[in-house]
């Protein structure tokens, strides 16, 4: 029991009651204090608005965490607002304006006094498609690489991605994974460490841009079969329905998930296994299902009016198709934070094809669950990723350099 004497903490007040002592849970605001000093107005605001938008959806806590992440934010906020107006003039001269690691270069926003701040006014919105980055290239970030570019994993190279050095930046702590991040580490899966491990799977694995314009030509107007065929280009000579697992990153709201079709061997009298996967909850489950459904259907009708002799796939069960899909949301470890929904995907398709069997069934899903690895895993990919990425950096600087030192460097004699 916790003793305190008051008339040591407390001045003399006559005989007034000694005052209750109610102890409230430090909900870590303590660790949080340090994170929220590094960083600039701006950058709290776009994460009250980003926790704005996923305030409406349903999470595993009910949302608890979140409104309290948003509690601390809008707390902070306020204080620093306070803080500045209660600064007499002399204050302002003298006091050195703080550096602002904002994405977008300028200074910070000057913030109203009040305690109500018009988030939609004040907040940069900003582009789903690259998905924000939240802080800038680190003052460390190595002069020579600031004009530096890399194709991954060369140039001429199909699948190549195309990234230059600030694209580094969105794996700064509490940043936003890219499309080129993502992409970039997805083909350095299949090219470094799935071949080497012998996978006993067969696999396809779309970028991040496919599944947008897939779900655009679904919702269009015009998706008839003639649409559909100039859809196909994005998987041009791969025969689709040979795969074991056809795998789509998906990205919308601010946020990133996966689905996974499971397709059946040639002896297998079942329909395909479509999976989603989503480490926060924030996508709409039924909503992927009936867009790769209709991928899959479409598909089907394309190669069974073009099919050559020899599909793996019995007819007999495909003719149903659409009664044959079956539709799984998998129970996954789920992200503590609202910022590693990218390197979640990443970790999802890393565990998945290292552990999946040859072909899925359902008495398979028993290898996902919520215990299934531990979240800090998934997290700690920010820091292999960017490691993995400043040594392409240097490689390809120190390849230009003997490039360079090759060229024969013309004469002043005669």
């Amino acid at each position: 029991m916790l003793k305190l004497d008051w008339d040591d903490l407390l001045p003399v007040r006559d005989d007034a009651p000694s005052p209750e002592l109610e102890v409230i849970a430090g909900d870590d605001i303590a660790e949080e204090a340090p994170e929220l000093a590094g960083l600039s107005d701006q950058e709290i605001l776009e994460k009250i608005r980003r926790l704005n938008r996923m305030a409406g959806s349903k999470l595993p806590d009910g949302g608890k965490k979140l409104q309290s992440r948003r509690r601390h934010l809008e707390e902070e906020l306020h204080r620093r607002t306070v803080a500045k107006s209660n600064k007499t003039p002399e204050d302002h001269a003298g006091a050195s304006r703080p550096h602002n690691r904002g994405s977008h270069g300028g200074e910070a926003c000057n913030l109203c006094s009040s305690p109500h701040l018009d988030l939609e006014k004040d907040v940069v919105l900003l582009d789903d498609d690259d998905v924000q980055v939240i802080e800038s290239i680190r003052d460390d970030m190595p002069q020579k690489w600031k004009e530096s570019k890399i194709f991954y994993p060369s140039r001429n190279d199909p699948e190549a991605v195309e990234l230059v050095s600030s694209d580094i930046e969105c794996l700064d702590r509490e940043s936003y994974l890219s499309s080129p991040i993502i992409n970039f580490y997805i083909q350095y899966l299949q090219r470094s460490i799935f071949p080497a491990q012998g996978l006993r799977g067969d696999y396809y694995i779309f970028n991040t841009y496919f599944y947008k314009k897939l779900e655009e030509a679904l919702c269009g107007k015009d998706n008839s079969s003639p649409h559909f065929s100039k859809l196909r280009r994005w998987w041009k000579g791969v025969s689709i329905f040979d795969k074991a697992y056809i795998i789509l990153p998906i990205h919308g709201n601010l946020h990133w998930s996966l689905a996974i079709i499971c397709l059946p061997g040639k002896e297998d009298e079942l329909g395909p296994i479509v999976l989603h996967l989503d480490s926060l909850g924030l996508h709409s489950s039924s909503s992927i299902f009936k867009t790769v459904s209709w991928f899959l259907i479409e598909e089907w009708n394309h190669v069974i009016r073009n099919a050559s002799p020899g599909i793996a796939i019995p007819e007999r069960i495909w003719k149903h198709l659409p009664d044959k899909i079956q539709k799984e949301k998998v129970m996954v470890p789920q992200q503590k934070n609202e910022y590693d929904c990218g390197l979640f995907v990443l970790y999802f398709i890393e565990r998945f094809i290292r552990e999946a069997p040859e072909r899925l069934k359902r008495r398979d899903l028993d290898m996902f669950g919520r215990k299934w690895f531990k979240p800090e895993e998934a997290s700690g990919l920010r820091r292999r990723i960017r490691e993995l990425l400043l040594e392409e950096f240097e490689s390809v600087r120190l390849e230009d350099g003997m490039t360079e030192s090759a060229t024969p460097c013309s004469s002043d004699e005669e």
